[in-house]
């Protein structure tokens, strides 16, 4: 129908600004990282956040794919509690970019 039809494209949209976004992240660390030497246990810590980000990421792309070829998915609510996942993961990503605490 037209409105799976548009809800498809806008979630491909989405992911698609999620591959920019994502890239423009790992230039602008590994920038950090190479020419000010920004580094110390949070900054592991923080990157370890991250890759479990960029995996539920690419976990979300899967679910996105499965749409698009009509496949049976969960319901609403558990999408309403799996898009959480990522707030749960931006909070500390954030705090130990800024606060650097350890």
């Amino acid at each position: 129908t037209a409105i799976r039809e548009r809800l498809l494209l806008m979630g491909r949209r989405l992911y698609k600004f999620g591959h920019i976004m994502f890239a423009f992240m790992v230039l602008f660390g590994l920038t950090l990282w190479m020419h000010f030497k920004i580094a110390g246990p949070w900054l592991h810590a923080k990157l370890v956040l991250v890759a479990i980000l960029f995996a539920f990421y690419i976990h979300s792309g899967r679910y996105l794919k499965k749409a698009a070829a009509g496949a049976t998915l969960p319901s609403s609510v558990f999408f309403r509690w799996y898009n959480e996942i990522a707030l749960v993961l931006a909070i500390p990503i954030i705090y130990l970019a800024v606060a650097k605490s350890f």
